[in-house]
């Protein structure tokens, strides 16, 4: 039995690395024979080729001189924006990637579209929902089984860009969300039949390897990203770093923590490499140090040797619960917020105008979660236990719509 998984192949970013590789995990339970695309339909012949090419410890600069100009000046103007939404549709429909997609899907028994963040738009006049649309409604043609699985929806700026999403996404036999603002979102589509269902992240299933559980925490570990990716300004972006900076310099000067400063993206290595300028004076002391290699298995290290996080990236965090490492999150998103709501974990949640406003709240709650240090573990732990049914939803409905499949075959 042949399946056409459309997932986040090739990219760049480690949180999404994470998701392609668990939810290929899931699909190699039922089969082998698997035809693997990014969301611009690119076929990659293995999951370790679509990241081979990923040059993930070079140094980068930020958004290249065109996409700053377009974001500082021209995002704004309508006309500007809806002449761009036009040329992408029409650039998308005629993607050489596209027709060869078309022909190998006829070989296919289901299509599975999922991971990450899948529709969502941030300008007025985008159309995220066109390209999803683009991917499945071939599928439809072909009467093939369609599963949307475990993915993020939102946020949109406009009704057209939801009620869109929703339309495209009816067509699909079985959809899973990965947390509630996805599915309240989307929860209309139920109001027929049942399709869509809630499940969680799959990258709180990593594999747990880490092997020294303490009682006390005696390496924290910072996550360092660039805010100005995000569309903060300038003066936020130096906040930022400056509180982190004073952070690590309390940390040093006032405990005997081992601190290891990171990023989990390629695209903060700007943001780590301004910190560490900042933290020059500091760079002898034996208990500090800067990780600027950022491929996966290079994170995943520090995660190993580390006992207490202070993550912003949303999926920095994940990395630490999947681990049961106690963690500290800067919150600057929704989907922040969202993941520590859906783990009850909002306790330990700083704003972000906070944090740059005043670090010392990040102080207080290092030194909170080092004094609870044994009950926080354990509760993440548990929490992971917990959650483990929701997930299952995913390899259930699976099974459902691959039953009839592998019988034909």
């Amino acid at each position: 039995m042949k399946i056409s998984f459309v997932s986040r192949y090739g990219s760049k970013n480690i949180g999404d690395e994470l998701i392609v590789r668990e939810l290929e995990n899931i699909l190699l339970d039922f089969t082998e024979d698997i035809d693997r695309y990014s969301f611009n339909l690119v076929n990659y012949k293995s999951l370790e080729s679509s990241f081979d090419n990923n040059i993930k410890n070079n140094i980068v600069g930020n958004n290249n001189t065109k996409q700053s100009f377009y974001k500082k000046y021209l995002r704004k103007s309508t006309l500007i924006a809806i002449v761009r939404d036009f040329v992408n549709k029409r650039r998308a429909k005629k993607n050489v990637n596209l027709a060869i997609y078309k022909q190998k899907l006829k070989q296919s028994q289901v299509l599975i579209v999922g991971g990450g963040n899948a529709i969502f738009d941030t300008e007025k006049h985008s159309s995220s929902y066109y390209y999803f649309d683009l991917i499945i409604k071939e599928a439809i043609k072909l009467k093939i089984p369609i599963y949307v699985l475990n993915v993020g929806i939102g946020p949109f700026q406009t009704s057209r860009q939801h009620k869109n999403t929703i339309k495209v996404l009816e067509k699909a036999n079985y959809i899973t969300v990965r947390d509630k603002y996805s599915y309240d979102l989307l929860k209309v589509i139920n109001k027929d039949k049942r399709k869509l269902y809630k499940t969680v992240d799959p990258v709180l299933f990593l594999s747990d390897k880490k092997s020294n559980r303490v009682d006390m925490p005696k390496h924290l570990g910072i996550t360092v990203m660039d805010l100005r990716l995000a569309d903060f300004s300038e003066v936020q972006y130096r906040g930022y770093i400056d509180s982190l900076k004073s952070l690590i310099s309390y940390f040093i000067e006032n405990s005997d923590y081992k601190i290891s400063v990171f990023c989990t993206e390629l695209k903060d290595i700007n943001a780590l490499m301004d910190l560490e300028k900042q933290l020059e004076g500091y760079k002898k002391k034996k208990n500090l140090y800067f990780k600027e290699k950022t491929s996966l298995d290079d994170v995943l290290n520090v995660y190993y040797d580390i006992d207490l996080l202070i993550g912003t990236r949303m999926h920095s965090t994940i990395i630490a619960f999947s681990q049961g490492i106690p963690f500290i999150g800067i919150n600057w998103q929704q989907k922040v917020k969202g993941f520590f709501e859906m783990v009850n974990y909002e306790q330990n949640l700083l704003g972000i105008y906070d944090f740059i406003k005043n670090y010392r709240s990040a102080i207080n709650k290092v030194n909170e979660v080092a004094t609870n240090y044994k009950f926080e573990r354990n509760y993440i732990l548990k929490k992971k236990e917990q959650l483990s049914p929701k997930y299952e939803i995913n390899k259930k409905i699976l099974k459902e719509i691959l039953k009839d499949k592998t019988i034909q075959s």
